[in-house]
């Protein structure tokens, strides 16, 4: 079960309206898919484009099948989302490339609530023995009872003013007083 949101952008003026080179890699400008403050129910992961922005005015998005992600990326490279919250789920956000020394990756203001994994997960295409020269931001966010906040091998991930409200259930039997965060 997949939904592409390629059409969505391409309706909004479609991808890549400016490209260029920079230090060896790229740039590319996306329209921004903006939901707005509407509540949107899922059952199958939304995979985005390499270039994606999306934003919400306290947009919630609700992922109904625990083992499907919400936002999914193959090949993500630069992204910026925004105002969004995000329920239920496997990963909520799923972001891999192939180690491109220009990813950037910046989340804000958004929440991540109930997810049966990590809410955010970044994967290094060449599979756990690689890294991901890449950046990650969170910032503002709140992290509601995921079962598991970030899974990160990015060369540099910030997270700042973050709120995270775990349970029990995110504790292990030999790792009392230790949350995976």
């Amino acid at each position: 079960h997949t939904l592409s949101l390629h059409d969505a952008l391409r309706s909004k003026g479609g991808f890549a309206a400016q490209v260029g080179a920079v230090f060896g890699g790229y740039v590319s400008i996306t329209d921004c898919l903006d939901f707005g403050n509407g509540s949107f129910r899922i059952s199958a992961t939304l995979n985005c484009p390499t270039y994606f922005r999306a934003s919400g005015n306290n947009a919630t998005i609700t992922q109904t099948n625990t083992a499907l992600d919400i936002f999914s990326c193959a090949t993500a490279y630069q992204w910026q989302i925004e105002g969004i919250n995000f329920i239920g789920g496997r990963y909520q956000l799923y972001l891999e490339n192939a180690n491109t020394d220009v990813t950037r990756w910046r989340i804000d203001n958004c929440t991540f609530s109930l997810s049966s994994s990590f809410a955010i997960m970044t994967w290094p295409t060449g599979g756990a023995t690689s890294h991901l020269s890449a950046n990650l931001t969170v910032s503002k966010c709140a992290f509601y009872r995921p079962k598991q906040v970030l899974f990160n091998y990015c060369d540099s991930a910030i997270v700042e003013d973050c709120w995270v409200f775990v349970t029990k259930e995110n504790f292990s039997a030999g790792k009392i007083g230790r949350a995976h965060v």
